[in-house]
């Protein structure tokens, strides 16, 4: 099962879209968890726990995410604190693009999702992206 929307061919507006997807697209109520953006076409089904890791396709393991900040969470540039539930992006992201600033330190809409995510798997995402950050500077 995968985890991405994406066209199908050049200027097709139909998507391919996955039970992964839609359970996520369900669970947060169609809406960025972060942005709140709603549009099918810039939003993406995240794994916690990539699938290349075992990740699971299941709601507890997937947050709907604006396509370039699911970029930035796959390439750990960003990540969710599992204890605040607040978003932070790396400074060199932050640097490149100071639109993140708008929602860098902000709790993530845990209202916007029906059932919790895995504070596990986020607690590894976490972990990964503070190790790769400290890497950074």
């Amino acid at each position: 099962m995968g985890s991405c929307a994406a066209p199908s061919a050049k200027g097709d507006d139909k998507f391919i879209t996955t039970d992964y997807l839609q359970q996520c697209r369900l669970n947060c109520y169609g809406r960025c968890v972060v942005t709140g953006v709603r549009s099918p076409w810039r939003t993406e089904a995240a794994h916690l726990t990539p699938r290349h890791e075992e990740g699971i396709p299941d709601v507890t393991n997937g947050i709907l995410l604006r396509r370039d900040i699911h970029t930035l969470f796959d390439n750990d540039h960003c990540a969710i604190n599992p204890d605040t539930m607040k978003i932070y992006f790396s400074r060199e992201a932050r640097e490149l693009d100071d639109d993140l600033l708008k929602w860098h330190g902000n709790e993530i809409e845990t209202t916007r999702m029906q059932v919790p995510v895995n504070i596990e798997n986020l607690r590894i995402r976490w972990q990964k992206f503070k190790a790769k950050d400290r890497q950074r500077k």
